[in-house]
């Protein structure tokens, strides 16, 4: 009873070092369990220690790491943006030098370069959006989905024999939409573009079509083409970072792993269907930030109501 007393006593108040545990007239057996149990509370006591200095090395090499994190994602967003300045102003040279050339035979190697600042553009476009979905916190607001689609397929170049593609936009709001413009526009602009750049030329007639739903918790977003679509094989590597599908491919591999992970900072879903030949179809969900605005502007009106009665 006292050994078991004195073992109780050395747990619930953590004593360090050896603990007495002479026990008068004690048989051998229990001399010798005494015994080891200093030593396994010794063993413990060293384990402690040694958890703490690495827990406390850890925390230190965390906070160097999130530094280090803020400095890479300062300078990523700076050097890209600042790289965007001088691909504006080639391509401002070239337009001039169309206007002022008389050769024809010159007329081709505009278009090449034009092309090539584009695509240049594009993917330092990328990295300026991946930036941004780092570093900005999500700012909630009363999104016009009409309107931002526009917006997005008047941005968006169609391919040489545009008239063949076509379309069509659908869109059921029960209450109004309420989410981070720029990320959305992240979301469906990435979308578009895509099918826009994998529609099959040799379909009659190509289309790209948006069906989006929202309710009081959530939106449901479909975008459907009937483009070249994707190999089975490749449907569950198309979010990792650079890469691509086939050596054929026009992206630089950077764009659905920006979508994706702008997907998962609004906490949304995305669910793809692919048939080579055929077309693809993306399938997202992404929360409705209208009950918690609202949630947030009742204390703030009873608030204000208080103060105008008083």
């Amino acid at each position: 009873a006292r050994l078991a007393a004195l073992v109780r006593m050395s747990i619930v108040h953590k004593k360090p070092g050896p603990i007495d545990f002479n026990v008068r007239h004690a048989a051998n057996e229990i001399n010798a369990l005494t015994a080891a149990f200093n030593i396994l509370m010794h063993q413990t006591n060293a384990q402690l220690k040694e958890i703490q200095s690495k827990s406390k090395l850890l925390k230190r090499k965390n906070r160097q790491l999130k530094k280090l994190n803020r400095e890479l994602d300062n300078f990523l967003y700076s050097t890209a943006h600042d790289l965007r300045s001088p691909l504006t102003s080639l391509l401002g040279l070239i337009n001039i030098m169309r206007y002022d050339n008389r050769q024809e035979d010159l007329v081709v190697y505009f278009d090449m370069m034009e092309k090539s600042i584009q695509r240049s553009d594009a993917f330092i476009a990328q990295i300026v959006s991946f930036s941004k979905n780092k570093r900005l916190l999500i700012k909630p607001e009363r999104l016009d989905l009409y309107q931002l689609v526009e917006e997005i397929f008047e941005g968006h170049s169609f391919p040489s024999g545009n008239a063949r593609l076509v379309r069509e936009t659908v869109i059921h709001e029960v209450v109004p939409f309420y989410s981070d413009r720029n990320r959305v526009t992240i979301l469906l602009n990435n979308l578009i573009s895509n099918a826009i750049r994998y529609s099959d030329p040799d379909k009659e007639q190509s289309y790209i079509k948006l069906f989006i739903t929202v309710n009081d918790h959530e939106a449901t977003i479909e975008v459907r083409d009937n483009g070249i679509g994707i190999e089975a094989e490749h449907i569950d590597k198309i979010f990792d970072m650079f890469y691509r599908a086939s050596t054929d491919s026009k992206g630089s591999g950077l764009g659905l792993f920006v979508f994706h992970e702008t997907l998962k900072r609004l906490k949304g879903r995305v669910r793809v269907t692919s048939a080579p030949g055929e077309g693809s179809s993306f399938f997202i969900t992404l929360p409705n930030y209208h009950k918690t605005l609202e949630a947030l502007a009742e204390p703030v009106a009873e608030k204000k109501a208080f103060y105008e009665a008083s």
